[in-house]
């Protein structure tokens, strides 16, 4: 559901984000698993792996269980993160621009392969629209 904040076999590990503001404080650096951080290392295994069809393959598996969040519970929405261990319960903010942007952008861009285009250089002739004189005649 994202990446940790903190390994999972460390001393001041948080298993879950609940109980009290200090408890969830310290549970959201120490544990938590952010959706928005997995979009970032997805990019950065394609880029040390390469971006063949079976890497790409590898990373839809990595965002998966966040697009299923998407399509069923989150109701088209993710949440800002979850629990570090399983099931990986929801917490923080119920809908998070960060982590859906970030999701979407990994899936189009890394796992189909669809970069953004690029702006015309500065300086190059822009589409025009056509002048008054140019459109058509509408008859009352």
């Amino acid at each position: 559901m994202g990446l940790r904040t903190l390994a999972n076999d460390d001393p001041s590990y948080q298993v879950r984000y609940a109980g009290d503001v200090v408890a969830r404080d310290r549970a959201y650096h120490q544990g938590s698993a952010f959706p928005w951080l997995l979009g970032h290392w997805v990019t950065a295994y394609l880029r040390v792996l390469g971006r063949g069809a079976t890497t790409r393959r590898e990373a839809l598996r990595f965002l998966e269980p966040c697009l299923e969040h998407v399509r069923s519970a989150g109701m088209g929405h993710l949440c800002e993160l979850f629990d570090g261990d399983a099931p990986h319960r929801p917490g923080g903010a119920i809908a998070s621009a960060a982590s859906v942007g970030e999701l979407l952008r990994a899936y189009v861009e890394d796992v189909l392969d669809q970069s953004p285009a690029m702006p015309a250089p500065k300086g190059a002739a822009s589409p025009v629209a056509p002048s008054v004189s140019d459109r058509p005649k509408v008859a009352n």
